[in-house]
């Protein structure tokens, strides 16, 4: 499990090749010093970052932790529209997953259902 501090990073890493101030290849390398996996993780945040933003479908598995990481940090740093893009996206993925699985996702669907109440 990542610590908080290496999340922090991997999401401002995301922000920054969002923002596109920062290459594939030097976010891999500015997540390897900080013990973030340097070929999946760095990208997998990238894109889920990117999704979250632009309220898209993200079938990715990320855990609770991380989801609401970025839910939380999204919910400080934007408009009503970017959160509601970030709602859009969390709920689509968390269908996903229960689709896939065929299980419901009760844990992503508490951390929805408060993110959902704030806007």
């Amino acid at each position: 499990m990542m610590t908080e501090a290496q999340l922090h990073i991997s999401y401002i890493l995301a922000q920054k090749y969002y923002q596109k101030k920062l290459t594939t290849k030097e976010v891999r390398s500015l997540a390897a010093k900080e013990g973030i996996s340097e070929n999946s993780q760095s990208n997998y945040f990238c894109s889920a970052y990117r999704h979250l933003i632009n309220g898209t479908e993200f079938n990715g598995q990320l855990s609770a932790y991380i989801w609401e990481y970025y839910l939380a940090q999204i919910f400080t740093e934007f408009n009503v529209d970017t959160k509601r893009n970030a709602l859009k996206c969390f709920l689509l993925a968390i269908e996903y997953y229960e689709a896939k699985n065929k299980s419901n996702a009760v844990k992503l669907r508490e951390i929805f259902a408060r993110y959902s109440s704030k806007i």
